[in-house]
This record gives structure tokens, C-alpha cells and sequence, in this order.
């Protein structure tokens, strides 16, 4: 960041400002006030500084008479008694970055007016960074107007308010409308030049942060809009997937509630993204809405006779949007209530649905567990007899063997002996082999 090659502090250079060439302000003084919005993708606020340096380096303002310190910056550059001398300043706030051109004419340009700022500095060119928040073309003159035509004529339009401000004789007029060159015209003209002398710094802080703060008031319209047209037909979706739901729930099965509940999630996530956009950008409108109207209140606005106030422009353009703002997001909260107590319906039914299908699914798993049992003690009542005939077959043969061989008398008296004996072997087998097939 460029610093004073003196190091001075910002309010040395202001007073360095007035202290070389300008003693004190003296009138006709014009200033070109520009805003713009600082967007919150922007990660480092540097490049708004080098903006600045930028534009006093095109003025060819030398370091001498530049300072950028914290969130201010200044620099001057005076061009003879004759042509006069331009005062830049810039000032970072927390949504809006702001230049203020001050020209004060020298003793040859003195009939000033709106439109540029004639001078011998080089044109001004330069695409600022940011979108614009506001631009004003403020005219403080010591001309006297002595009828509302001329003011009219020199606004350069057809619609004027104007308040007498500060318990003063100062006055200021506005259209409230771009000229051709896109900027808002404000003329402010006393009766006593030093009531304009002794409160220009003030009276101009006070227009900028009216404009700015009215400005950011709207700048959330157009989103707005776009999703007043969402919401709408959201709404509309919703009450016919209502009449749906209603309809046909307790004929529906899982896979119909499924296919409800994916439809309705679709729509929770473009109803949040909705909310959480316009959150963002409503989120600060009440806030400007107190600035706007402190602002009014701290000028101690009074009207004048046949010309509307400036309160009332502003409070007829503004009265209804951060209610409209606010009633909007409840508006959408609802909406999105109504989808999640749907969704939480469905997915209590399909979880009731479910487990009344775990419950036939458990109660057929038992049912089938009880047969195999059955199952099982019949096989293992077969496999006791297969076992039985087949030990008693065997036995048989061994009998018949020793019968030949004269060790026993009648072999089939043997055999149907062993029948129980094979009985009680096959149940002491079955027994055995049953335990080390469960142990394992």
C-alpha cells in the first residue's frame, strides 16, 4: 500500500488540503461523488486501493500531495490561482468503496455547472472494478435563484423536490433521476454564503449516504422479483402435489410414496436456495432503512412552498420494500415449512409401511424356521432308522458268518437281539454328531 513519502497522517494531508491554496472553501464548488458495490467473491481489497493510486496517477498528482492510509486515501492537485485545484478523496465502508472529485474553480472558470469537470487535469477514463452503487453530480453554488423555473431550468428536468435543510437558509434540490451522463444532479444554493461555506463537508457526507443507502435498498429488486415468480410457482406446484398426496395416500404403496418424497425434496432444495439467496441480499435492507430516514432527520429537512421534500421521494419509494422484503422471506419460510411437514408425513408412513413388512417378514421367517425344525426332527428320525437297518444289516452278516463256522447256533435269533443294540448306537451317533456340528 502506498504510503505519504512524509508519512503523514490523513488528517495532516486534509489540513495540508486547505492550508495550500485553499484557506477556506469558497463558492462555486462542485463535486462528482461515485460509489461502488464491493461483491462478496472479493477476497482481497487491495486492488480497490490500487484503483484509487491509479486515478492519481492519471490526474498526474505526485506523491507529495497523495496519502492512502487504513480506509481512506486523498490526494490534491492546484493548478494556479486561475484554473483552481481538484481534491480527491476515497473511503472503503463494508458493502461500497466511494471517490469524491472536489473541484474548486480559479478565477477564470468560476460559471461552473453540471456535467463534467472542466479543468486542466488529463480526461478521466477508467472501468472500475465493481458494479456502480451510485453516482452524483453535486453543484454548491453561490448564484442567487430567485424563481423555481430557474432551479427547474438549471436541474435540467421536469420533476424537482427540494427542502430548505440545517435550520438554515441553505437549500437543495434533486431530481432524483440520471442526466445524460448518468448521474444524479443535486444543486445546493443559500441566501448567506457562509451557512453553504461552513457545512459543505457535511451537507455533501449526508447526500452521499442518502443516495448510497436508498440505492442498496434497491439493489436487491431484481432477485426479488425472480423469486416472487419461483416462489409463485412453487406454491402453485405444491398445492396440486397436496391434492395429489391427499387423494391417493391410503391407496399408495412404498414405492408411490418413494417417488413423492424424491419429488418433494427436489423442490425443499430450490425452495432453500431461493431463501438462503435473498437472505443474503435482504438481510442488510432494514438497516439502510434507518440510515435513509437518520439521514433526513440529521439535514432537519423543511419544505418549501409548491416543491415536493426529499422525504417524501424517498419515503414513497421506500416505505413498502423492506416490509415487502421481510413479508417475502416469512412468505417463502412457510413454504418451505409446508414442504417439510409433507415430507415428514411420507416418510412416517413409508417407515409404518415398512415395518408392517418387516413384521409379515419376521412373522414368515418364523413360521419357516418352525417347519425346518419340524423338517429337521423328521430327518433325524429317518436317519435314526436308515442307520438302524444298516448297522442291523451289517450285524447280520457278521452272524451268518459265525454260524457257518459253528461259533453260534441260530443267526437270526442273534440279529433280532442286535436290533435294539443298533437303535440305541444309532441315537448315541446322531446324538454326537448333532453337538459337534452346534459347537462349532
Amino acid at each position: 500500500m502506498f504510503q505519504c513519502n512524509r508519512h503523514e497522517t490523513i488528517d495532516q494531508i486534509h489540513d495540508e488540503i486547505h492550508k495550500s491554496g485553499v484557506h477556506e472553501f469558497s463558492l462555486p464548488v462542485k463535486v462528482h461523488s461515485f460509489s461502488y458495490i464491493i461483491g462478496d467473491e472479493t477476497k482481497d481489497r487491495s486492488v480497490f486501493f490500487e484503483e484509487f493510486i491509479s486515478i492519481l496517477d492519471t490526474l498526474e498528482i505526485s506523491t507529495e500531495f497523495r496519502s492512502v492510509t487504513g480506509r481512506f486515501g486523498q490526494g490534491r492537485k492546484d493548478y494556479g490561482a486561475k484554473q483552481g485545484q481538484i481534491i480527491v478523496t476515497f473511503e472503503m465502508h463494508s458493502r461500497y468503496y466511494e471517490y469524491r472529485f472536489w473541484q474548486f474553480p480559479g478565477t477564470e472558470n468560476r460559471d461552473v455547472g453540471f456535467g463534467p469537470i472542466q479543468c486542466p487535469a488529463p480526461p478521466l477514463k477508467f472501468c472500475p472494478i465493481a458494479k456502480k452503487l451510485s453516482s452524483l453530480d453535486i453543484l454548491i453554488t453561490g448564484k442567487k435563484f430567485h424563481s423555481t423555473q430557474d432551479i427547474y431550468k438549471q436541474i435540467g428536468s421536469s420533476t424537482l423536490y427540494g427542502s430548505k435543510i440545517l435550520d438554515s437558509s441553505i437549500e437543495v434540490f434533486t431530481a432524483f433521476y440520471p442526466d445524460n451522463y448518468d448521474m444524479e444532479r443535486y444543486l445546493l444554493w443559500a441566501e448567506e454564503d457562509k451557512d453553504l461555506i461552513n457545512n459543505i463537508e457535511f451537507i455533501v457526507e449526508n447526500i452521499v449516504r442518502m443516495e448510497n443507502s436508498y440505492h442498496s435498498l434497491l439493489l436487491p429488486l431484481p432477485e426479488f422479483y425472480e423469486g416472487l415468480e419461483k416462489v409463485h410457482k412453487l406454491e402453485q406446484e405444491l398445492a396440486g402435489k397436496m391434492d395429489e398426496i391427499n387423494d391417493q395416500l391410503e391407496q399408495s404403496n412404498t414405492e408411490q410414496m418413494k417417488k413423492w418424497l424424491r419429488g418433494l425434496t427436489s423442490k425443499m432444495a430450490e425452495v432453500t436456495h431461493v431463501y438462503e439467496k435473498l437472505g443474503h441480499s435482504i438481510s442488510s435492507t432494514p438497516t439502510y432503512e434507518k440510515i435513509n430516514f437518520k439521514t433526513i432527520e440529521q439535514l432537519k429537512e423543511k419544505p418549501l412552498s409548491n416543491i415536493k421534500p426529499l422525504s417524501e421521494f424517498l419515503t414513497r419509494k421506500t416505505m413498502f420494500i423492506s416490509t415487502d422484503y421481510s413479508s417475502f422471506m416469512k412468505r417463502i419460510e412457510s413454504l418451505g415449512k409446508g414442504i417439510s411437514d409433507i415430507i415428514t408425513i411420507l416418510r412416517a408412513k413409508v417407515d409404518i409401511n415398512q415395518q408392517e413388512q418387516n413384521l409379515k417378514q419376521l412373522s414368515n421367517m418364523e413360521q419357516s424356521a418352525k417347519t425346518q425344525i419340524k423338517l429337521q426332527e423328521m430327518v433325524e428320525e429317518i436317519s435314526l432308522i436308515i442307520l438302524s437297518y444298516y448297522m442291523t444289516g451289517l450285524a447280520n452278516y457278521i452272524f451268518k458268518f459265525l454260524e457257518q463256522k459253528g461259533v453260534i447256533g441260530d443267526s437270526l435269533l442273534f440279529t433280532v437281539c442286535f436290533i435294539p443294540v443298533a437303535f440305541l448306537s444309532s441315537y448315541l451317533i446322531t446324538k454326537r454328531v448333532k453337538r459337534i456340528i452346534l459347537n462349532k
